[in-house]
Protein backbone atom coordinates (compact mmCIF):
# COMPACT_ATOMS: atom_id res chain seq x y z
CA UNK A 1 0.00 0.00 0.00
CA UNK A 2 1.39 3.41 -0.95
CA UNK A 3 1.93 5.95 1.79
CA UNK A 4 2.46 9.69 1.56
CA UNK A 5 5.99 10.76 2.40
CA UNK A 6 6.54 14.24 3.74
CA UNK A 7 9.59 15.72 2.04
CA UNK A 8 9.55 19.10 3.78
CA UNK A 9 12.67 20.18 5.69
CA UNK A 10 13.26 22.84 8.33
CA UNK A 11 16.40 24.93 8.00
CA UNK A 12 17.96 27.48 10.37
CA UNK A 13 19.91 30.35 8.78
CA UNK A 14 21.33 33.76 9.78
CA UNK A 15 22.29 32.59 13.26
CA UNK A 16 23.59 35.13 15.78
CA UNK A 17 24.23 34.47 19.49
CA UNK A 18 25.59 36.53 22.37
CA UNK A 19 25.51 37.13 26.12
CA UNK A 20 25.27 40.70 27.38
CA UNK A 21 23.99 43.25 29.90
CA UNK A 22 21.11 45.13 28.24
CA UNK A 23 20.45 48.87 28.28
CA UNK A 24 18.03 50.25 30.85
CA UNK A 25 15.51 51.16 28.17
CA UNK A 26 15.21 50.29 24.49
CA UNK A 27 12.72 50.87 21.64
CA UNK A 28 12.54 48.55 18.66
CA UNK A 29 9.26 49.45 17.01
CA UNK A 30 10.47 48.50 13.54
CA UNK A 31 9.84 44.95 12.36
CA UNK A 32 12.46 42.48 13.57
CA UNK A 33 14.59 41.09 10.74
CA UNK A 34 14.93 37.72 12.52
CA UNK A 35 13.20 35.71 15.21
CA UNK A 36 14.93 35.52 18.60
CA UNK A 37 15.11 33.57 21.85
CA UNK A 38 16.12 35.45 25.01
CA UNK A 39 17.03 33.76 28.29
CA UNK A 40 17.44 35.81 31.47
CA UNK A 41 20.40 34.77 33.58
CA UNK A 42 19.50 37.33 36.24
CA UNK A 43 17.18 40.27 36.89
CA UNK A 44 13.89 41.16 35.24
CA UNK A 45 12.70 42.85 32.03
CA UNK A 46 9.34 44.37 31.07
CA UNK A 47 8.55 44.10 27.36
CA UNK A 48 5.82 46.14 25.67
CA UNK A 49 4.16 45.05 22.43
CA UNK A 50 1.58 47.63 21.42
CA UNK A 51 -1.05 47.65 24.17
CA UNK A 52 0.22 44.51 25.93
CA UNK A 53 3.11 44.00 28.33
CA UNK A 54 5.03 40.86 29.24
CA UNK A 55 7.28 40.48 32.29
CA UNK A 56 10.27 38.16 31.91
CA UNK A 57 12.13 37.03 35.03
CA UNK A 58 15.35 35.15 35.75
CA UNK A 59 15.32 31.68 34.26
CA UNK A 60 12.52 32.36 31.76
CA UNK A 61 12.73 32.05 28.00
CA UNK A 62 11.15 34.66 25.71
CA UNK A 63 10.44 34.14 22.02
CA UNK A 64 10.26 37.23 19.78
CA UNK A 65 8.83 36.33 16.34
CA UNK A 66 10.27 37.82 13.19
CA UNK A 67 8.65 41.14 12.16
CA UNK A 68 7.32 42.03 15.64
CA UNK A 69 8.07 45.43 17.17
CA UNK A 70 8.64 46.05 20.87
CA UNK A 71 10.19 48.12 23.61
CA UNK A 72 11.54 47.08 27.01
CA UNK A 73 12.61 48.55 30.30
CA UNK A 74 14.57 47.07 33.20
CA UNK A 75 13.05 47.64 36.67
CA UNK A 76 16.02 46.26 38.60
CA UNK A 77 19.82 46.28 38.39
CA UNK A 78 22.15 43.39 37.57
CA UNK A 79 20.08 42.12 34.63
CA UNK A 80 21.95 39.86 32.23
CA UNK A 81 20.72 37.73 29.38
CA UNK A 82 21.67 35.41 26.55
CA UNK A 83 20.19 36.01 23.12
CA UNK A 84 19.96 33.89 19.98
CA UNK A 85 18.64 35.31 16.70
CA UNK A 86 17.82 33.17 13.70
CA UNK A 87 15.64 32.58 10.64
CA UNK A 88 13.65 29.35 10.48
CA UNK A 89 12.34 28.25 7.10
CA UNK A 90 10.42 25.28 5.71
CA UNK A 91 11.47 23.91 2.33
CA UNK A 92 8.82 21.82 0.60
CA UNK A 93 8.98 20.89 -3.09
CA UNK A 94 11.47 23.70 -3.77
CA UNK A 95 9.11 26.19 -2.09
CA UNK A 96 10.61 28.10 0.85
CA UNK A 97 8.48 29.80 3.51
CA UNK A 98 9.25 31.48 6.84
CA UNK A 99 8.20 29.60 9.97
CA UNK A 100 7.09 31.37 13.15
CA UNK A 101 6.70 29.25 16.28
CA UNK A 102 3.87 31.58 17.39
CA UNK A 103 2.63 34.83 15.87
CA UNK A 104 3.14 37.02 18.95
CA UNK A 105 5.83 37.20 21.68
CA UNK A 106 5.53 34.43 24.27
CA UNK A 107 7.54 32.89 27.09
CA UNK A 108 7.85 29.53 28.82
CA UNK A 109 8.31 28.96 32.59
CA UNK A 110 11.52 29.03 34.58
CA UNK A 111 13.23 25.94 35.93
CA UNK A 112 14.40 24.34 32.71
CA UNK A 113 18.13 23.65 33.03
CA UNK A 114 18.14 22.19 29.49
CA UNK A 115 17.33 25.65 28.17
CA UNK A 116 20.35 27.36 29.73
CA UNK A 117 22.59 24.49 28.61
CA UNK A 118 21.31 24.82 25.05
CA UNK A 119 22.04 28.57 25.09
CA UNK A 120 25.60 28.02 26.29
CA UNK A 121 26.23 25.51 23.49
CA UNK A 122 24.76 27.87 20.87
CA UNK A 123 26.83 30.87 21.99
CA UNK A 124 30.01 28.80 22.27
CA UNK A 125 29.49 27.25 18.84
CA UNK A 126 28.64 30.57 17.19
CA UNK A 127 31.97 32.04 18.36
CA UNK A 128 33.98 28.94 17.49
CA UNK A 129 35.75 27.94 14.29
CA UNK A 130 35.49 24.24 15.10
CA UNK A 131 33.03 22.27 12.97
CA UNK A 132 31.99 20.11 15.92
CA UNK A 133 31.14 23.12 18.07
CA UNK A 134 29.13 24.71 15.27
CA UNK A 135 27.20 21.50 14.71
CA UNK A 136 26.48 21.31 18.45
CA UNK A 137 25.25 24.92 18.31
CA UNK A 138 22.79 24.11 15.52
CA UNK A 139 21.53 20.93 17.17
CA UNK A 140 21.07 22.86 20.44
CA UNK A 141 19.02 25.51 18.64
CA UNK A 142 16.78 22.86 17.09
CA UNK A 143 16.36 21.36 20.56
CA UNK A 144 15.45 24.81 21.91
CA UNK A 145 12.86 25.26 19.15
CA UNK A 146 11.41 21.85 20.00
CA UNK A 147 11.23 22.55 23.75
CA UNK A 148 9.56 25.91 23.22
CA UNK A 149 7.03 24.44 20.79
CA UNK A 150 6.15 21.59 23.13
CA UNK A 151 5.78 23.80 26.22
CA UNK A 152 4.12 26.82 24.66
CA UNK A 153 2.18 25.79 21.58
CA UNK A 154 -1.53 25.01 22.03
CA UNK A 155 -2.85 21.56 21.18
CA UNK A 156 -3.44 20.73 17.54
CA UNK A 157 -7.17 20.70 18.12
CA UNK A 158 -7.06 24.23 19.55
CA UNK A 159 -4.80 25.44 16.77
CA UNK A 160 -7.26 24.18 14.17
CA UNK A 161 -10.40 25.55 15.83
CA UNK A 162 -10.24 28.95 14.12
CA UNK A 163 -9.40 27.40 10.75
CA UNK A 164 -12.29 24.94 11.00
CA UNK A 165 -14.66 27.79 11.84
CA UNK A 166 -13.26 29.76 8.89
CA UNK A 167 -13.83 26.87 6.47
CA UNK A 168 -17.36 26.31 7.77
CA UNK A 169 -18.15 30.00 7.35
CA UNK A 170 -16.80 30.07 3.78
CA UNK A 171 -17.98 26.63 2.66
CA UNK A 172 -20.06 28.11 -0.18
CA UNK A 173 -17.27 30.44 -1.31
CA UNK A 174 -13.70 30.18 -2.49
CA UNK A 175 -11.65 30.15 0.71
CA UNK A 176 -7.98 31.03 1.03
CA UNK A 177 -5.77 28.15 2.16
CA UNK A 178 -3.12 30.71 3.05
CA UNK A 179 -5.51 32.62 5.32
CA UNK A 180 -6.71 29.42 7.01
CA UNK A 181 -3.08 28.42 7.67
CA UNK A 182 -2.29 31.85 9.13
CA UNK A 183 -5.13 31.42 11.63
CA UNK A 184 -3.20 28.42 13.00
CA UNK A 185 0.25 30.08 12.80
CA UNK A 186 1.32 27.39 10.31
CA UNK A 187 2.68 27.36 6.80
CA UNK A 188 0.30 26.06 4.14
CA UNK A 189 2.08 22.69 3.91
CA UNK A 190 2.12 22.35 7.72
CA UNK A 191 -1.56 23.29 7.87
CA UNK A 192 -2.56 20.70 5.27
CA UNK A 193 -0.59 18.01 7.10
CA UNK A 194 -1.83 18.88 10.62
CA UNK A 195 -5.43 19.26 9.40
CA UNK A 196 -5.43 15.82 7.77
CA UNK A 197 -3.87 14.24 10.87
CA UNK A 198 -6.53 15.78 13.10
CA UNK A 199 -9.62 15.60 10.86
CA UNK A 200 -8.79 12.55 8.73
CA UNK A 201 -9.35 14.48 5.46
CA UNK A 202 -7.77 17.41 3.66
CA UNK A 203 -9.13 20.97 4.22
CA UNK A 204 -10.71 20.94 0.73
CA UNK A 205 -12.28 17.52 1.30
CA UNK A 206 -13.70 18.76 4.60
CA UNK A 207 -15.19 21.82 2.87
CA UNK A 208 -16.74 19.59 0.20
CA UNK A 209 -18.24 17.33 2.87
CA UNK A 210 -20.01 20.34 4.37
CA UNK A 211 -21.50 21.19 0.98
CA UNK A 212 -22.64 17.59 0.48
CA UNK A 213 -24.24 17.66 3.93
CA UNK A 214 -26.16 20.83 2.99
CA UNK A 215 -27.18 19.31 -0.33
CA UNK A 216 -28.53 16.10 1.22
CA UNK A 217 -30.54 18.09 3.76
CA UNK A 218 -32.06 20.20 0.96
CA UNK A 219 -32.87 17.10 -1.11
CA UNK A 220 -34.88 15.64 1.76
CA UNK A 221 -37.33 18.46 1.18
CA UNK A 222 -39.42 18.05 -1.97
CA UNK A 223 -40.01 21.81 -1.98
CA UNK A 224 -36.65 22.38 -3.74
CA UNK A 225 -35.86 21.08 -7.20
CA UNK A 226 -32.29 20.37 -8.30
CA UNK A 227 -31.86 23.68 -10.10
CA UNK A 228 -32.86 25.59 -6.95
CA UNK A 229 -30.55 23.48 -4.79
CA UNK A 230 -27.66 24.20 -7.16
CA UNK A 231 -28.44 27.91 -6.93
CA UNK A 232 -28.63 27.85 -3.10
CA UNK A 233 -25.25 26.10 -2.96
CA UNK A 234 -23.82 28.69 -5.38
CA UNK A 235 -22.99 26.35 -8.27
CA UNK A 236 -22.96 27.84 -11.76
CA UNK A 237 -25.70 25.49 -12.93
CA UNK A 238 -27.34 22.15 -12.24
CA UNK A 239 -24.75 20.30 -14.32
CA UNK A 240 -21.77 21.46 -12.24
CA UNK A 241 -23.72 20.62 -9.05
CA UNK A 242 -24.56 17.13 -10.34
CA UNK A 243 -20.94 16.51 -11.34
CA UNK A 244 -19.70 17.65 -7.92
CA UNK A 245 -22.28 15.58 -6.01
CA UNK A 246 -21.54 12.39 -7.96
CA UNK A 247 -17.78 12.85 -7.54
CA UNK A 248 -18.14 13.23 -3.77
CA UNK A 249 -20.83 10.60 -3.10
CA UNK A 250 -20.68 8.15 -6.00
CA UNK A 251 -24.29 8.81 -7.02
CA UNK A 252 -26.21 11.53 -8.84
CA UNK A 253 -28.57 13.90 -7.01
CA UNK A 254 -31.52 12.07 -8.65
CA UNK A 255 -30.23 8.70 -7.45
CA UNK A 256 -29.83 10.05 -3.94
CA UNK A 257 -33.31 11.58 -3.79
CA UNK A 258 -34.87 8.38 -5.18
CA UNK A 259 -33.00 6.37 -2.54
CA UNK A 260 -34.19 8.45 0.43
CA UNK A 261 -37.79 8.62 -0.81
CA UNK A 262 -38.01 4.90 -1.53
Amino acid sequence: MERDFNTSQYVVTNLFATQYIPKIYYNHFDNRPRSAFLFLLSGKMLYSFGDSELEVSEGELLYLPKTCGYSYRIPCKDTELMQVEFDLAEIDNDQTSDVLLVNSPAKIPAGKSEISTAFYHIIKGYNSRLCGSKMLALSSLYKLIYMFSELNAPSRQDRLADAIAYIEEHKLEHFSMEEAAELCALSESQFRRVFKERMGVSPLKYKNSLIVQMATELMKNDFFNFTEIAEILKFEDIYSFSKFFKRETGMSPRQYRDMITF
